[in-house]
């Protein structure tokens, strides 16, 4: 059996709520994580429906103030960004923290908010799952 693994979700959200855009606190939550021995950190993805700090540039700062925990998306969003973008910035955030990245990827959830969301950036949200898979093949291949 695997050993059992523990993780912490960046509250970033939380921190857009209360209109705390200090985000040193939450790389700070991830420093004290990998201090405490946990395996990993998590960064949420929701540019309108629920607001919060980008994931990728958020655990980008999480990247060059940790050394060994793992980082990871919970989850991104790519139907919601240019593929050939989204792999580069995948790439570079992977090499600048030393190969510790997960890609968390999700096509969104079916509510209101979230098709509201699909469709102010352009994007048909009955396609959401059809781009994923599009994007998790072209991300692979690039």
């Amino acid at each position: 059996m695997a050993p059992l693994k523990v993780g912490h979700l960046l509250p970033a959200r939380d921190h857009a709520i209360r209109g705390d855009h200090d985000l040193k606190q939450l790389i700070d939550q991830a420093r004290q994580a990998e201090a405490l021995g946990l395996d990993s950190v998590w960064a949420g993805d929701s540019p309108l429906t629920r607001p919060r700090a980008d994931p990728l540039l958020l655990l980008s700062g999480v990247a060059v103030a940790t050394t060994r925990i793992t980082l990871g998306t919970a989850v991104l969003l790519p139907a919601l960004r240019h593929v050939i973008l989204l792999a580069h910035q995948l790439a570079t955030l992977d090499r600048l923290c030393g190969g510790r990245l997960i890609a968390g990827l999700g096509g969104g959830f079916p509510n209101a908010a979230t098709e509201a969301q699909f469709a102010a950036i352009g994007v048909l949200f009955k396609r959401r799952i059809a781009l994923l898979e599009e994007s998790i093949g072209a991300m692979r291949r690039l």
